[in-house]
């Protein structure tokens, strides 16, 4: 071909005309171009039907290259002239093998607008014998292989906007239309391939010489490139499709998201209105997991959304059929019915506050949610949703493509368990919290044992010694942990729904050991029903820390800091770090509670704690701290936070849980509990005794004096009156120097002395 030659369509046909990545949509087609489109039409009618004589388009532009032809500007005539040239042959009722060439016109730009151009071609589609109502339009879009998404197409809409507007304008028409088309060349236009004069076929062009249309989506654009990688990575690769047979891995991808895998996400869209960004972030999160898979020595900032990392990923073979088997076992889910992907994962998990209701069922990593369809909550939030949510979600994905699943079962449910009580135990502790240390870019060192344990029996694999355990970011303790309870449950399989239960309460979250499953085994059911009827919200939590102290718990050793050592005793909503952390002494206090507990199975558990600390605080020989503790509610009432300074009296009640609580305001609890008895503010008010930082908080009363509390007892420093020679004597002060000395007595503890001698004083 010459490099600037009059052409027609038909003779372009020869060659492949595909509109590239980077065009606009089809203009012509538009609602509100009808003028334009009439007047074109009736050119080409008049030229065409009434004169016969040659009608010339002006220029088109383009490349040829490996035989395709590649339009720069010309794209609205040729994509009007296909659709011409389609109509006239069905209407003339030229048969297939004679305009077959038609198909060669194709849309690279949208993969929908490509399948309805090859769909109007094969179907079978008849002309209606009414003209002006949209009778055409509509008998396309009621056809069976018409897609519903293919409404937001809007060359496709386009497309049907011109197809009713030719047969308005042609369905009288008596010449032989066909043979004046193709033969005749009665329409034709000046075809320019720049390719010859040494223009570059770039984006910068296309954008250029169509900068008053409207560009294509990026998720067009991704589309649209995504399949051209996979053509020249891939190119002889096959792959079966239902209905295609054996195609092309390229073919493949874009017949499905065309229409299964659309159908797929648009069910699951909410109230969204289009699917173009939950596909992406399931694309986005699939391809970070792949990646960091495959590249163990990889930073979290190593991935980049984009194509060029896509092209790494998907370039390994394994991994683009991963993302095909993935979407596609969805979609088989999908199928089997309307909630089907719902009950899927809702079979797996529950969500917080409601694992008494199913205790055998998992809760999800992050913020509570009712919302436990992992699969939703992935195409929303993509990669920002919690890490470890998406590890789940990649590790289900992988059991139910190799086991050909498409429900669960027990070995995904205990598949599941596992990976998400070992992800559980990866994890730092932040003062009083405990925080996730799971990271992405250690994905590939974690999937090595879960990869491991994707099989049939995953408890019984883990017993496996053979199981590769070493460079696992997982530490060996928490995988000792696993296998312990393994054990137990491939020993006897009724074990099984009493470790779940206690796994899923919320001060576990998946991790008993302070249990000691082991040497308690024949106590696990017993010990679960202790709990569910003890430590809960109905409970106070000062009851249940007293319950502990008097079976030797000593709280939690957090930290040192300049005042001293800080221990943390535990809170509702926040007993897991303390009940999971690895504190052996802890666990022996804590097991010597829930087996006295569990010797009665009727008696009220609350009251039973409640005549325990009754009788331990008459029995108890040594007025030491942990008396206090458990006598003096007060001592519990903030944040059961503590610093000990010099001894068991000279401690901090802390008013904050930060990194650095001593910013906020705390106060000894001894001399909480004494204000708090006398509640009156006119004599002492216990916002006066609050200090911050390394400040003492003593006892301050409103007429002057204070008293600090020490290991002997109290010392008093008195701002005014002197002590009378009386109440020195009934409280048997001890003088030094400027201060005076109050111990507790044979029948008043510290607390009790204090209380009886600032009323007496004031």
């Amino acid at each position: 071909m010459e490099n600037n030659s009059t052409s027609t369509f038909w003779q372009l046909s020869e060659k492949k005309i595909s509109i590239p990545i980077i065009q606009r949509d089809y203009a012509q087609g538009r609602d509100n171009e009808f003028d334009k489109r009439d007047k074109f039409l009736s050119k080409i009618e008049s030229h065409l039907d009434i004169l016969n004589k040659p009608l010339n388009l002006d220029f088109v532009y383009g490349r040829i290259k490996d035989n395709i032809f590649y339009p720069i500007d010309g794209q609205q005539r040729l994509t009007t002239l296909y659709l011409l040239h389609w109509y006239i042959s069905l209407k003339e009722g030229v048969a297939h093998s004679e305009r077959e060439k038609l198909i060669h016109f194709t849309y690279d730009t949208r993969i929908s607008s490509r399948e309805f151009c090859h769909s109007i071609i094969n179907q079978s589609i008849e002309i209606p014998d009414t003209i002006g109502d949209d009778s055409f339009k509509k008998n396309i879009k009621d056809s069976h292989w018409y897609r519903a998404n293919w409404e937001f197409d809007s060359t496709i809409c386009g497309m049907l906007n011109m197809i009713q507007c030719i047969h308005d304008k042609f369905y009288q028409t008596q010449n032989n239309l066909w043979e004046r088309l193709c033969n005749n060349r009665i329409v034709s236009f000046q075809l320019l391939d720049l390719g010859a004069e040494g223009f570059e076929l770039t984006d910068e062009l296309y954008i250029k010489m169509n900068a008053r249309g409207k560009q294509l989506n990026s998720f067009e654009n991704f589309k649209a490139t995504f399949i051209q990688f996979i053509n020249l990575k891939f190119p002889n690769q096959l792959i079966v499709h239902e209905v295609r047979g054996k195609i092309s891995y390229a073919d493949y991808f874009a017949f499905r998201i065309e229409k299964e895998w659309t159908d797929l996400f648009w069910a699951n869209r909410g109230e969204a209105q289009t699917i173009d960004n939950y596909f992406g972030n399931f694309f986005d999160c699939i391809s970070q997991l792949l990646f960091f898979k495959h590249n163990l020595d990889a930073k979290t900032e190593d991935f980049i959304s984009g194509f060029l990392t896509f092209e790494k990923i998907y370039g390994i073979e394994e991994n683009l059929l991963f993302l095909f088997n993935s979407i596609d076992k969805i979609y088989e889910i999908h199928c089997i019915e309307q909630r089907a992907i719902s009950n899927l994962f809702q079979t797996i998990f529950t969500y917080r506050g409601n694992e008494t209701k199913y205790p055998g069922k998992l809760n999800l990593f992050g913020e509570s949610k009712k919302g436990v369809n992992l699969f939703r909550s992935i195409i929303k939030q993509g990669v920002k949703e919690d890490v470890r949510n998406q590890m789940l979600f990649y590790s289900i994905l992988h059991y139910l493509i190799k086991f050909e699943l498409n429900q669960v079962n027990d070995g995904l449910q205990s598949y599941c368990r596992l990976i998400r009580n070992l992800l559980q135990a990866v994890r730092q502790r932040n003062d009083v919290k405990y925080n996730s240390d799971v990271r992405m870019n250690r994905f590939g060192s974690y999937w090595k044992l879960f990869e491991q344990l994707a099989t049939e029996k995953p408890y019984d694999t883990l017993r496996d010694p053979s199981v590769e355990v070493k460079g696992l970011q997982i530490t060996e303790r928490s995988l000792l942990n696993e296998r312990i309870k393994a054990e137990i449950i491939c020993e006897d399989q009724e074990m099984l729904k009493v470790i779940t239960a206690l796994e899923e309460l919320p001060i576990f979250g998946g991790l008993i050991h302070q249990l000691k499953p082991i040497e308690n085994k024949e106590k696990l059911k017993d010990y679960h029903r202790v709990l569910i009827n003890f430590w809960n919200d109905n409970v106070e939590e000062s009851i249940k820390v007293r319950s502990l102290l008097m079976h030797g718990f000593d709280g939690l050793l957090i930290k040192n800091s300049k005042m001293g050592e800080m221990y943390y005793f535990g809170q509702n909503h926040n007993w897991d770090i303390i009940l999971t952390s690895n504190d052996a002494k802890i666990s022996t206090a804590f097991v010597a509670l829930l087996s006295n507990f569990s010797i009665s199975s009727n008696e009220d558990m609350f009251e039973k704690s409640k005549n325990e600390i009754k009788l331990f605080l008459l029995e108890k020989e040594v007025r030491d701290w942990r008396y206090y503790f458990i006598k003096y509610p007060s001592f519990l009432s903030q944040n059961n936070y503590f610093v000990w300074s010099k001894n068991e009296f000279e401690i901090r009640s802390l008013g904050g849980t930060s990194s650095n609580p001593l910013v906020s305001f705390h106060i000894n609890p001894y001399v909480l509990s004494v204000a708090e008895i006398i509640n009156d503010i006119n004599i002492v008010d216990f916002r006066d005794c609050r200090q911050q930082y390394s400040g003492y908080s003593p006892l301050i009363t409103k007429n002057g004096f204070s008293m600090k509390p020490i290991l002997e007892g109290w010392e008093i420093t008195v701002n005014g009156d002197e002590i009378d020679l009386i109440t020195i004597n009934k409280y048997k002060l001890e003088k030094r120097e400027d201060i005076f000395l109050l111990r507790e007595s044979e029948l008043e503890d510290r607390v009790e002395i204090a209380v009886n001698f600032i009323k007496e004083f004031n």
